[in-house]
């Protein structure tokens, strides 16, 4: 068995350790999709704290329908590919290697500022509503509905952490 903190190669990197972060989605990159000093201090804090590999959030990839939501970052522009540089410069100053996830929201999509229209390889949307938390100051979470158009519907849950959600009517 070999100890995880040794060095291991991934493909034709060498890795400081076996310990990957896996990818989280963020939302903190500008609404424009740039990659911002909030995300490169989150990717730097986990260099840091001693992950040999860090795996990004979903990023989209054409100006198209590929991003799927709010202020998820993309790679397709000079100040987006900027932004990433700034990122992978810190992460790889403190000793950690970073892979961008590359991602297309097919019918996934909640939030897009280049189309309102998805692309998938299924004929129709799916169906649902999507959730936003918003977090309050005792701890509850207000959870915020939406249809599948980012339409907010007339109904809202409150969730304290950890419990059960009970739903009402606004």
């Amino acid at each position: 068995m070999s100890d995880v903190m040794q060095s291991t190669r991934f493909t034709n990197q060498t890795l400081a350790n076996r310990f990957a972060l896996a990818p989280m989605t963020r939302i903190s990159a500008e609404p424009n999709g740039t990659p911002n000093d909030i995300m490169a201090d989150h990717y730097e804090a986990y260099a840091k704290g001693g992950f040999g590999l860090l795996i990004t959030e979903g990023t989209y990839t054409d100006d198209g329908a590929s991003q799927g939501y709010a202020n998820q970052p993309g790679i397709i522009n000079d100040a987006q590919i900027e932004g990433w540089k700034a990122i992978v410069n810190r992460v790889h100053a403190a000793g950690s290697k970073i892979f961008v996830q590359l991602m297309h929201a097919g019918a996934q999509v909640q939030a897009n500022q280049y189309t309102n229209q998805p692309a998938a390889p299924q004929r129709s949307q799916t169906q649902g509503r999507a959730t936003r938390f918003l977090w309050r100051s005792d701890g509850m979470a207000d959870a915020k509905d939406h249809d599948h158009s980012g339409h907010p519907v007339r109904d809202q849950r409150v969730c304290p952490v950890g419990g059960q959600c009970q739903s009402r009517r606004i």
